[in-house]
């Protein structure tokens, strides 16, 4: 799992996403929640808004949204994963 990216751990979802199967995919979210914590985290929280947005639920949404920008900004704050980042990406 170490090399694999965010996309290719969660196919699952995306395909449940995908097929219109929303609740299903933000069940599989949630199970699978050890996304939430991590570099991966800003990702997880802004799949479970959309989710919840699709689901009609907008307080929810609202929350997730809010908590990913939380997690990007705090992410963004830190020069050493800016250079990471330079660095790493090509």
């Amino acid at each position: 799992v170490g090399c694999t990216t965010y996309y290719k751990q969660n196919i699952t979802f995306h395909n449940l996403l995908e097929t219109g199967r929303v609740t299903e995919a933000q069940h599989y979210l949630q199970k699978n929640g050890k996304q939430a914590e991590g570099v991966n985290r800003a990702l997880y929280h802004l799949n479970l808004g959309t989710t919840a947005y699709l689901n009609q639920d907008y307080q929810t949404s609202i929350a997730q949204f809010k908590a990913a920008d939380l997690y990007n900004e705090d992410y963004s704050a830190q020069p050493g994963y800016e250079a990471l980042a330079l660095i790493s990406n090509p």
